[in-house]
């Protein structure tokens, strides 16, 4: 059951990075179809640059992300420690010809 909750996991992992870099992508093919208008205020134009670098790192990461998080996801639910606990059984037999009921 582990190994299936593992699989569902880093499946569901490796879709939401997908959905992820999908919805960067089309916002930054957006963002070089429709550049800010050079007659945007300062301020406006420094936030506008320092959102498109950060989306374009985090597409750099999500493709580092792809590789590393489903393979991690799946390590942590791998069993690292199987218990074993030894179990003695004791029969209590009758001797024959020794019936207590007499």
């Amino acid at each position: 059951m582990l190994s299936a909750r593992a699989l569902a996991e880093s499946q569901a992992m490796r879709a939401l990075l997908a959905s992820q870099d999908k919805a960067i992508t089309a916002e930054l093919t957006a963002r070089q179809q429709l550049p800010l208008s050079l007659d945007a205020d300062p301020r406006e134009r420094a936030a506008y640059e320092a959102d498109t670098r950060a989306m374009t790192e985090r597409l750099a990461e999500l493709a580092q992300e792809r590789e590393r998080e489903p393979a991690r996801i799946e390590a942590l639910y791998q069993v690292a420690l199987r218990r074993l606990s030894p179990v003695g059984l004791v029969y209590l037999w009758p001797a024959p010809g020794k019936d207590k009921r007499r």
